[in-house]
Protein backbone atom coordinates (compact mmCIF):
# COMPACT_ATOMS: atom_id res chain seq x y z
CA UNK A 1 0.00 0.00 0.00
CA UNK A 2 1.36 3.39 -0.97
CA UNK A 3 1.87 5.58 2.03
CA UNK A 4 -0.36 8.25 0.48
CA UNK A 5 -3.16 5.93 -0.64
CA UNK A 6 -5.20 7.01 2.37
CA UNK A 7 -4.99 10.59 1.09
CA UNK A 8 -6.44 9.47 -2.25
CA UNK A 9 -9.22 7.62 -0.44
CA UNK A 10 -10.02 10.63 1.74
CA UNK A 11 -9.95 12.89 -1.33
CA UNK A 12 -12.49 10.63 -3.06
CA UNK A 13 -14.74 10.73 0.01
CA UNK A 14 -14.41 14.53 0.16
CA UNK A 15 -15.30 15.01 -3.50
CA UNK A 16 -18.28 12.65 -3.34
CA UNK A 17 -19.67 14.34 -0.25
CA UNK A 18 -19.14 17.81 -1.69
CA UNK A 19 -21.10 16.79 -4.78
CA UNK A 20 -23.93 15.16 -2.83
CA UNK A 21 -24.24 18.01 -0.31
CA UNK A 22 -24.48 20.42 -3.26
CA UNK A 23 -27.26 18.30 -4.76
CA UNK A 24 -29.01 18.20 -1.39
CA UNK A 25 -28.78 21.98 -1.07
CA UNK A 26 -30.41 22.37 -4.49
CA UNK A 27 -33.17 19.93 -3.58
CA UNK A 28 -33.84 21.60 -0.22
CA UNK A 29 -34.04 24.99 -1.93
CA UNK A 30 -36.54 23.56 -4.42
CA UNK A 31 -38.67 22.03 -1.65
CA UNK A 32 -38.63 25.24 0.37
CA UNK A 33 -39.68 27.31 -2.63
CA UNK A 34 -42.39 24.83 -3.58
CA UNK A 35 -44.04 24.66 -0.16
CA UNK A 36 -46.93 26.93 -1.22
CA UNK A 37 -47.70 24.60 -4.14
CA UNK A 38 -47.46 21.54 -1.91
CA UNK A 39 -49.83 23.18 0.60
CA UNK A 40 -52.19 23.93 -2.30
CA UNK A 41 -52.13 20.24 -3.25
CA UNK A 42 -52.86 19.23 0.35
CA UNK A 43 -55.78 21.67 0.51
CA UNK A 44 -57.18 20.27 -2.74
CA UNK A 45 -56.88 16.64 -1.56
CA UNK A 46 -60.25 15.59 -0.16
CA UNK A 47 -61.79 19.02 -0.70
CA UNK A 48 -65.23 19.62 -2.15
CA UNK A 49 -63.60 20.52 -5.48
CA UNK A 50 -61.58 17.28 -5.42
CA UNK A 51 -64.78 15.27 -4.91
CA UNK A 52 -66.48 17.17 -7.74
CA UNK A 53 -63.54 16.47 -10.04
CA UNK A 54 -63.54 12.81 -9.02
CA UNK A 55 -67.26 12.55 -9.82
CA UNK A 56 -66.65 14.13 -13.23
CA UNK A 57 -63.91 11.58 -13.86
CA UNK A 58 -66.07 8.66 -12.76
CA UNK A 59 -68.88 9.92 -15.03
CA UNK A 60 -66.47 9.87 -17.97
CA UNK A 61 -66.58 13.63 -18.46
CA UNK A 62 -62.83 14.22 -18.41
CA UNK A 63 -60.75 13.90 -21.57
CA UNK A 64 -58.81 10.66 -21.93
CA UNK A 65 -55.62 12.63 -22.47
CA UNK A 66 -55.91 14.39 -19.08
CA UNK A 67 -53.49 13.08 -16.46
CA UNK A 68 -55.54 12.41 -13.34
CA UNK A 69 -53.20 10.86 -10.80
CA UNK A 70 -54.21 13.68 -8.49
CA UNK A 71 -57.71 12.16 -8.34
CA UNK A 72 -56.30 8.92 -6.99
CA UNK A 73 -56.42 8.88 -3.20
CA UNK A 74 -53.31 6.73 -3.11
CA UNK A 75 -50.92 9.00 -5.02
CA UNK A 76 -51.37 12.07 -2.82
CA UNK A 77 -51.57 9.95 0.33
CA UNK A 78 -48.32 8.21 -0.63
CA UNK A 79 -46.64 11.56 -1.28
CA UNK A 80 -47.68 12.76 2.18
CA UNK A 81 -46.23 9.56 3.65
CA UNK A 82 -43.02 10.00 1.65
CA UNK A 83 -42.65 13.57 2.92
CA UNK A 84 -43.13 12.33 6.48
CA UNK A 85 -40.59 9.53 6.09
CA UNK A 86 -38.00 11.81 4.50
CA UNK A 87 -38.57 14.42 7.21
CA UNK A 88 -37.90 11.85 9.93
CA UNK A 89 -34.76 10.66 8.12
CA UNK A 90 -33.54 14.25 7.83
CA UNK A 91 -34.14 14.85 11.53
CA UNK A 92 -32.23 11.70 12.41
CA UNK A 93 -29.35 12.67 10.12
CA UNK A 94 -29.23 16.24 11.42
CA UNK A 95 -29.22 15.00 15.01
CA UNK A 96 -26.36 12.63 14.22
CA UNK A 97 -24.38 15.29 12.33
CA UNK A 98 -24.78 17.86 15.08
CA UNK A 99 -23.85 15.50 17.90
CA UNK A 100 -20.67 14.13 16.31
Amino acid sequence: MKEWQHIEEMEAILKEHQEKVGELQELLTFLQRQQPEYQQLLAYYGSEKWYEDLAEDEAGNLPDSLARGVLSEDEIYNLIGDYHEVSVQMLQLVTDLLTH
